[in-house]
């Protein structure tokens, strides 16, 4: 395809134009300005001439119309109407003597004035300055065009202020003086603005270009920044600290009107003029959902886009890794899942160019005194150690005491420790984030929960405190202000987002990242293949299988009257690999029950997890009544990795359920449905093939939307946000 872009050689045209001849499109240009880099591409002239346009229009399929005079300081004021009215009926009329029927058109948001509130496609437009009129006066002159019938199609996409490297407009200036260090707030800077990275404004002219028909659709980058938020992010990425200096807006106004004065005398423009000041002390947010309704996903988010633009422009943020704590009682060598995932995500970060610390325990889960090193580095990663376990897993009370104890003492060390531009906080112990938010306090920076699990819906669903007892109301009090301070809030699936909006999060804070396995630790051994299946002293029965934590979280009942009612089929075996509070029940209930078919062992090695996996048939996740939403078991993850089916045990209102039923790997049961799951046991024992069908259902599952890179690179992509440097990984490409 041939395509016209007028306008081409500027900040969005050049780059429109690679994109398209990168995708195969004959490109032509028709600019007032050669780029050098696309000169071979390029017709010298004005939009406004009718024989140039003539030219330009040789051969074409569709127009790209960018062309325009757009700066705020433009004399004499004509020139907007000339340029972008003028130019846009010669263009209509040498389009219809050419017989070219596809426009693309980019007006502005400006038609709707300084100050928007969230106006849509269908706001009534009320331009505030020339720029702004002359664009829906175009606008006008396009629909006119339309209205000749014929099949003409035309899409007008109305970008707000566009920013990228390169460019050298208001949002670029802003930067500067903020990376200056003399940059001076004026107004209250609560005023929210729409922004569009210039590369996700490309990909949606790209992706309006490719669907037929006529359209008018608004373009920016979500969620809007107030203009304190977007100073914050800036110096986050500089390493800044937030000004404090700021002028009422009166006084902007003032200066800005004097100015304008001394620029009529002298016949020249200053920086700083009234306009400018209303425009940046103004709200001006459109909604721009229409065009994601139809299918476009941008490939940047804005604080990417902010990263991208600041590595770009100031050498002082490229040099400069972000600086993130992890926070988290247990830590490799430890092998209890929070640890493990904690060790997989600062990995990735490491990978991904962050210099990151993590404080943890120096104690091994569940375990007395200190045994682990004060300080170490392992695969790029500080590890800082402080406390230990003094009482162990003996009781509430006692794990409580323990948990304050590195609560206070973790926030003691980070505040020994340079400053960090962000701090992920997990809940081992429950609301470490208090640690957190203490210490953005001290040295600022933000703060990141990652809700392992919900507290104190965990000791309530386990019946060790009273739902209306003062200690609880007292620790959700605590659990509502971590999470309405926190700057986001990561949740493990839909039925806890659903739980923590409940208790008042904030729906812009929430983000979803389920928790993951290993695609490349973890694979798929065949039982003839796998020696530890045969030293366990399993042949060629159904192995079920539970691997993991077997705590008072997990349903248990089900479980253990099914292998009462299976004691006596030798074609069924039953395997636990782990510990937990219930293993001491476990143990009782195998002593008591003469079952013989169950083999127990302990928690294995890490680097033993494909062959440990794949030891059974078919595994088992449980989840007891009551926590649903509240805890996800990571087991479940390793369980799909492994490529066998999973039969899952509790409420059917949980992730886990909803998981088994999206991929369609495995049975769900309730926790009184016995006879559903003993039928069930049986049939996987006498059809073998069924549960290597769900099996291979599971491993693809787990390959396409729950592997660690998937869920580590969402991590990324969401700390980039809070430190506005970019991660190599954190922005697909072409």
């Amino acid at each position: 395809m041939r395509c016209l872009i007028t306008g081409g050689s500027g900040f969005i045209g050049s780059r429109l134009a690679r994109r398209l001849m990168e995708r195969g499109h004959d490109v032509r240009i028709l600019d007032l300005v050669v780029n050098p880099a696309l000169a071979d591409h390029t017709i010298q002239g004005d939009v406004s001439h009718a024989h140039v346009v003539r030219q330009s229009l040789e051969g074409v399929d569709v127009v790209f119309h960018l062309a325009a005079q757009h700066r705020d300081d433009v004399q004499p004021v004509e020139l907007y109407y000339t340029t972008n009215v003028d130019g846009m009926r010669v263009l209509c009329d040498e389009m219809d003597r050419a017989a070219i029927r596809r426009l693309i058109f980019t007006s502005s948001v400006a038609i709707y004035g300084f100050d928007t509130q969230d106006g849509d496609e269908e706001t009534a437009p009320a331009p505030a300055n020339h720029y702004g009129k002359s664009k829906l006066e175009a606008e006008q002159v396009v629909n006119a065009w339309l209205r000749r019938g014929g099949g003409r199609e035309a899409v007008v996409m109305r970008p707000c202020a566009v920013f990228g490297p390169t460019n050298r407009g208001n949002i670029f200036n802003l930067f500067r003086q903020v990376m200056s260090g003399r940059f001076v707030m004026v107004g209250d800077g609560k005023n929210r603005k729409s922004m569009a990275f210039v590369e996700n404004v490309v990909d949606a002219l790209l992706f309006v270009m490719e669907r037929p028909g006529s359209l008018v659709v608004n373009y920016a980058d979500k969620p809007d920044l107030c203009m304190n938020e977007l100073v914050r992010v800036v110096c986050r990425a500089g390493g800044l600290r937030m000004p404090r200096l700021r002028l009422p807006k009166w006084i902007g106004l003032l200066a800005g009107h004097g100015l304008d004065f001394a620029a009529r005398l002298m016949r020249r423009t200053f920086a700083l003029s009234a306009v400018r000041v209303n425009k940046f002390c103004a709200t001006s947010v459109v909604n721009a959902d229409l065009i994601r309704t139809l299918g476009f996903v941008p490939r940047a988010t804005l604080a990417e886009g902010v990263g991208l633009t600041l590595r770009s422009e100031f050498p002082a943020v490229r040099a400069r890794k972000p600086r993130i704590l992890l926070m988290n009682q247990t830590f490799w060598p430890d092998i209890v899942a929070t640890a493990q995932h904690c060790h997989d995500l600062a990995k990735h970060l490491v990978g991904d160019g962050f210099e990151v610390t993590v404080i943890a325990s120096r104690s091994l889960y569940g375990t007395h005194g200190s045994t682990l090193p004060k300080r170490e580095h392992v695969d790029g990663i500080a590890v800082e150690r402080t406390g230990r376990t003094i009482f162990g897993n003996s009781g509430f009370l006692s794990r409580s005491l323990d948990f304050a104890g590195f609560t206070v003492l973790a926030l003691w060390r980070a505040i020994t420790l340079p400053r960090f531009d962000a701090v992920i906080c997990c809940t081992t112990p429950p609301f470490l984030g208090i640690a957190g938010i203490a210490l953005r306090a001290l040295r600022g920076g933000s703060v990141l929960l990652w809700m392992m699990d919900l507290y104190p819906e965990v000791p309530v669903a386990a019946g060790v405190m009273q739902e209306k007892s003062f200690a609880c109301r007292f620790f959700h009090m605590i659990d509502r202000s971590c999470l309405g301070r926190a700057d986001a809030v990561v949740v493990l699936g839909e039925r806890m987002r659903e739980r923590v909006l409940r208790k008042g999060a904030s729906i812009r804070r929430l983000e979803t990242i389920h928790v993951w396995a290993d695609k490349e630790e973890v694979r798929p051994i065949e039982p003839d293949h796998n020696p530890l299946r045969a030293q366990w002293g399993f042949g060629h029965e159904l192995v079920l299988q539970y691997s993991g934590n077997f705590g008072l979280g997990h349903e248990s009942e089900a479980m253990f009257r099914a292998m009462e009612r299976l004691r006596d089929e030798r074609s069924v075996a039953w395997l636990f690999v782990g510990g937990g509070r219930k293993r001491a029940e476990l143990d009782s209930f195998l002593r008591q029950g003469g079952i013989h078919n169950v083999s127990v062992r302990p928690y294995q090695a890490r680097e033993d997890l494909s062959h440990t996996l794949c030891v059974g048939d078919v595994h088992l996740v449980t989840i007891a009544r009551g926590f649903e939403g509240v805890l996800v078991p990571s087991k479940f993850y390793g369980a799909l990795a492994s490529g066998r089916p999973v039969v899952y045990i509790g409420p059917r209102q949980s992730e886990i359920a909803d998981t088994i039923q999206e991929l369609g790997c495995g049975f769900v049961f309730e926790c009184d449905e016995v006879d559903g799951l003993v039928s069930t046991i049986r049939r996987l024992s006498e059809d073998r093939s069924l549960a290597l069908r769900l099996g291979e259902r599971a491993r693809a599952g787990l390959v396409s939307a729950y592997s660690r890179e998937h869920a580590c690179r969402l991590w990324s992509r969401l700390v980039s946000n809070f430190t506005a440097v970019t991660s190599d990984s954190g922005v697909d490409r072409d």
